[in-house]
């Protein structure tokens, strides 16, 4: 019969502090703001993240502007220090460099198929009869025929709800 192993005899002494910081990695997204303050947080993002066997993390901060590079290099000792009070960890180094900024999209998913409304197709005939039965009372051609097309679609709108 196989014996049971605990898991740090397996990946190593250090589990429980590579967990820690893997999860606090996978959250910094949302506390970047409140680490860094809003105005570096626009223009700066986390891009890589390297935890050596010893311990030592080494986090790499990409900017978004090359003008802004130097003005943030003066602030990394406070980066850092924020850094280390987040991870909660002395032994974190911080590079700053120039680099390209994913921001994650804040659209709303596509609706299902099943929620989703076919597009009003209007034939052109009933557009003209139309225009020309609203051109009689409004002086305006295309105004007319937005009016018609108007009309025409909440018809068919109303039609498809019964």
């Amino acid at each position: 019969m196989a014996e049971n192993k605990k898991i740090n005899e397996y990946i190593g002494k250090n589990t429980n502090e590579l967990l820690k910081n893997c999860f606090k990695l996978t959250n910094i997204d949302k506390y970047w703001e409140e680490i860094v303050g809003p105005l570096i947080s626009e223009k700066t993002q986390i891009s890589e993240c390297e935890i050596t066997k010893e311990g030592q993390t080494k986090i790499t901060i990409n900017v978004q502007d090359n003008t802004l590079l130097q003005a943030i290099k003066f602030r990394k000792a406070k980066i850092t220090q924020a850094l280390r009070k987040y991870f909660r960890k002395h032994e974190l180094t911080v590079e700053i460099k120039q680099g390209k900024i994913e921001r994650k999209s804040t659209a709303k998913p596509p609706q299902p198929d099943y929620k989703r409304r076919a597009p009003v197709i209007l034939d052109k005939e009933k557009i003209t009869e139309e225009t020309k039965e609203f051109a009689k009372q409004i002086q305006d051609t295309e105004l007319a025929e937005t009016m018609a097309k108007i009309k025409l679609s909440i018809e068919k709108i109303n039609a498809r709800n019964k």
